[in-house]
């Protein structure tokens, strides 16, 4: 680490950490180059650097001609698209505090969000989007503005039986709101002079606080976590050096930019001048990947073990031949990726089965991902072991990471080539790990949050007074430095006998299988395990159709007979790899998906186990009474 003295900043100039002013940078290095391709269907629309740079400008004059000032919070609740990275960009220039917006969340958290951060300006993505705010927003401020990019939305309904559409006019507003689409909102702006225009962009606070994204907390109420500028850049400078990230990378981004690493991703991309990939939806789908082609790819465990079964669809196909040739070329491949990750290389005979596997099958996965796939990202939950094998197996670079939302996301990553299985790699240029006396895992580095917003004692409580983060979680260290993550420190189950168990290990155990979509463990005090289950709709179809089991709807037949005899089977062969105390002695079959609006996963798909226990109370104690 460098001790030489920062530049010194001429005075109302803006800061050296300052996102505008890095985006700029890479803008003027490219100006006609692709910076963002967004896939629609069938259509692509591509804009330059120099096109988003104009965009965010017009919505930087419309920001300042509405009057929002330096560090005033402006809401942001729209799927990930070019105008999302447009008005976090038109923020950023203006000095203001982005505050990303996840309109599905329960409508209760919603209303405490909207009510503490005090925000009077919401830029939303259609009518679905504002009617959730509408509904939630407490009439704490007046003159409350929602714009929205479109003017209609269509949704899926939560029933899955049906999607409906929602026009803006349709919206019944309350007093003191107001509802406007895009042009009318860059009409505002219209009348900004270019002098006062760069007035405003030479006063803003560079490196100072730059958004509040409130975290997915798994119990209680979500707290607001502050970024700044500069914290922000130096998690992208150290991000985009451990992936060695350049010009002519393209980064496809399918999570949605209210997410913590979804938005350090995007920065990272920015920042360092490569190209982003917005697929539609959340999905990674491969028709995307073959168009768009891209080189690094950041994705939850879910999305990656959904693509994980539709690549085997597509290579093995039909039939029991190409079946079996899959499962011998997948074998060699892990055998030769079990010598890779010990530093050897296959010889003799291996050698030539590896050739030949890749020739046969292998080399068929990464050309279903569009053939540049460089790396593939895992962040966000723990990623099974078996998942994590299978991808090195077929030749896919799958890099596990970790971090919170405290610490910009961020805080380890396997490197290309040499990632570990089983663990999340070494620490970000920067940034200190440390092993509490009780294993929980501490963070310190300039990518620390500034602190829970309006929040001094939630601060004081996780950050110590030698700037040490304590992240809750459970971890140690490897012989080469990577580190592994044993679970939340909150939620090891102290079973009756006496053992500890990381039940987040279990759970992706038992969700490596494709039939089992989550599964929540719970044990604490009890004498064994049990589990809460619910199913993959897209399995479960195929084994009705096996079964000749009618498919009626997805609550129905998750309760058939058969269902749970094959789901008991299921588990059978997943406890075979566990500890006998680590084992599920019952279960029950959770008749729908867990769900963000129903309160039960948190923005990042991790499990509310307070929430969900709550709920299913009587069903867990019935597991353990006579009877059951």
């Amino acid at each position: 680490m460098s001790n030489s003295k920062p530049a010194a900043t001429a005075p109302g100039a803006p800061s050296p950490d300052d996102l505008w002013l890095a985006f700029e940078r890479s803008a003027r290095r490219r100006p006609g180059a692709t910076c963002v391709i967004r896939r629609s269907g069938e259509d692509e629309l591509r804009e330059t650097w120099s096109g988003v740079r104009r965009l965010a400008l017009a919505q930087a004059r419309s920001l300042c001609a509405h009057g929002v000032q330096g560090g005033e919070p402006v809401l942001l609740a729209a799927e990930t698209r070019i105008e999302w990275l447009v008005a976090d960009l038109a923020i950023a220039a203006v000095g203001a505090v982005s505050v990303p917006l996840d309109v599905t969340l329960p409508r209760s958290e919603l209303t405490v969000i909207l009510g503490s951060c005090g925000a009077r300006l919401a830029l939303v993505s259609g009518a679905f989007e504002a009617e959730r705010l509408i509904d939630a927003w407490p009439a704490t401020t007046e003159d409350r503005l929602v714009v929205a990019f479109d003017a209609e939305t269509q949704r899926e309904r939560s029933d899955r039986r049906g999607r409906r559409r929602l026009h803006l006019s349709e919206l019944q507003l309350p007093p003191g709101m107001r509802l406007i689409d895009a042009a009318a909102w860059l009409t505002v702006g219209a009348s900004l002079t270019d002098a006062a225009l760069d007035e405003r962009l030479l006063s803003r606070r560079g490196g100072g606080l730059t958004t509040i994204i409130h975290t997915a907390a798994t119990t209680g109420a979500p707290r607001g976590v502050q970024w700044t500028s500069a914290a922000l850049l130096f998690e992208a400078g150290a991000l985009g050096k451990a992936l060695q990230l350049q010009q002519d990378d393209r980064v496809m981004l399918a999570l949605p930019l209210t997410f913590a690493f979804a938005r350090v991703v995007a920065w990272t991309s920015l920042c360092a001048g490569a190209e982003l990939a917005l697929p539609e939806g959340k999905t990674l789908r491969l028709n995307d990947l073959a168009r768009l082609q891209p080189t690094i790819v950041p994705a939850v465990p879910r999305q990656l073990e959904a693509l994980a079964v539709a690549m085997r669809q597509l290579v093995h196909g039909h039939g029991n031949v190409r079946r079996r040739l899959l499962h011998w070329a997948t074998a060699v491949g892990t055998e030769v990726s079990q010598l890779r990750h010990q530093g050897e290389a296959p010889t003799g005979w291996l050698r030539a089965r590896n050739a030949a596997a890749a020739a046969m099958v292998l080399g068929r996965f990464p050309a279903a991902l569009g053939g540049r796939v460089r790396a593939l990202i895992s962040g966000g939950a723990p990623l099974p072991v078996e998942l994590a094998e299978w991808y090195h197996a077929v030749g896919l670079d799958l890099l596990e990471g970790y971090g919170l939302t405290e610490c910009c996301a961020c805080a380890t990553l396997a490197r290309p080539g040499f990632a570990r299985i089983g663990t999340v790699g070494r620490p970000l240029d920067g940034v200190e790990i440390a092993i509490a006396e009780d294993g929980e895992v501490l963070l310190r580095g300039a990518n620390i949050m500034a602190g829970y917003d309006r929040d001094p004692e939630g601060t004081a409580a996780v950050i110590d007074d030698d700037g040490w983060l304590h992240t809750g979680d459970v971890g140690e260290f490897g012989v080469d430095g990577a580190l592994r993550i044993v679970d939340r420190k909150g939620d090891l189950i102290r079973t009756s006998g006496g053992k500890s168990v990381a039940p987040a290990r279990i759970e992706a155990h038992l969700q490596a299988s494709p039939v089992i979509a989550a599964a929540l463990v719970h044990g604490e005090g009890r004498p064994w395990l049990s589990a809460l289950l619910s199913l993959d709709e897209r399995p479960l179809k195929r084994f009705c159709a096996e079964k000749d089991i009618a498919y009626t709807d997805f609550p129905e037949v998750s309760k058939h007979p058969l269902v749970y005899r094959m789901v008991e089977r299921v588990i059978e062969e997943r406890n075979r790899s566990l500890a006998s105390f680590e084992t599920i002695r019952k279960f029950a079959i959770i008749d729908r998906e867990f769900t963000i609006e129903d309160g039960d996963l948190t923005p990042t798909l991790e499990l509310r186990r307070a929430a969900i226990a709550r709920k299913y109370s009587k069903l867990l104690d019935s597991f353990y009474e006579d009877g059951y």
